[in-house]
């Protein structure tokens, strides 16, 4: 079986090795960036992103980190802009896949 591709007839087993191999380099490059994101979090991010993994909100976490309310939410709103997630449960199934934050 082949396919016309490019104008010429190639087997269709090299459209499918090349496609699994283009995944394949998108999923590495995902992780990259991921791992990247996630080295570029400040202390204070990582502090917050922790809390975040016990269940606290933005008003036991601000109390734990003698902060404000607003400060909390300015610190999760860059860490989720770091990390390109819209929740926290996105966040932290990224820190805890990547061993940043574990759940006890």
């Amino acid at each position: 079986m082949s396919s016309q591709r490019s104008g010429g007839c190639v087997p269709v087993s090299f459209w499918s090795r090349r496609t699994s191999w283009l995944r394949c380099c998108e999923v590495q490059a995902r992780e990259r960036d991921v791992r990247m994101s996630l080295a570029r979090l400040t202390a204070r991010e990582r502090q917050v992103l922790e809390l975040l993994g016990l269940g606290l909100g933005d008003k036991d976490i601000a109390l734990r980190l003698g902060v404000g309310i607003e400060t909390v939410k300015s610190h999760t709103a860059h860490l989720f802009g770091k990390l390109g997630v819209e929740s926290r449960m996105q966040a932290l199934i990224l820190a805890v896949r990547y061993g940043v934050v574990t759940l006890d």
